[in-house]
């Protein structure tokens, strides 16, 4: 799963698609209505030593707002899947706590933002190639 909790063990950072087999997840819709719609997803920890992360999800036209918590993991964050073709690079902008692409002539745009402090991984830095193109790590 390419937008999904990341965490730090130790010195090193784990996302979810690292360990897949440790993790088995929930998704449940709680309210639609036309304008909104709230869901909820868990990642719960297949053994007790891993973290549990709780998410909720509001959808409206103009966007998604997702909360992400851990109630035993004290660094964690989510990895964001940036849509990037490999032939021909997008135009790819990340500036503190916002990750962008937008396609060539601008007419349609993926923006990330993180609304608490945190740290989104910089263009030069470890960077996951996925299905779905190169993804971030912010947390």
């Amino acid at each position: 799963m390419t937008f999904a909790p990341t965490w730090r063990k130790m010195a090193n950072g784990i996302g979810l698609a690292d360990v897949p087999d440790r993790y088995q997840g929930r998704f449940s819709a709680q309210f639609c209505a036309s304008l909104a719609c709230a869901n909820a997803r868990s990642f719960s920890p297949v053994k007790r030593r891993w973290p549990f992360f709780p998410e909720d999800f509001l959808l409206t036209p103009d966007g998604i707002l997702a909360t992400l918590g851990s109630p035993n993991a004290k660094e964690f964050g989510v990895t964001c899947p940036l849509w990037r073709m490999t032939e021909h690079p997008l135009p790819t902008r990340i500036i503190n706590q916002t990750a962008t692409v937008a396609d060539r002539d601008h007419s349609d745009e993926q923006c990330f933002l993180s609304l608490t402090p945190g740290t989104v991984t910089k263009m030069n830095e470890a960077r996951i190639q996925s299905t779905y193109g190169c993804c971030v790590r912010s947390g």
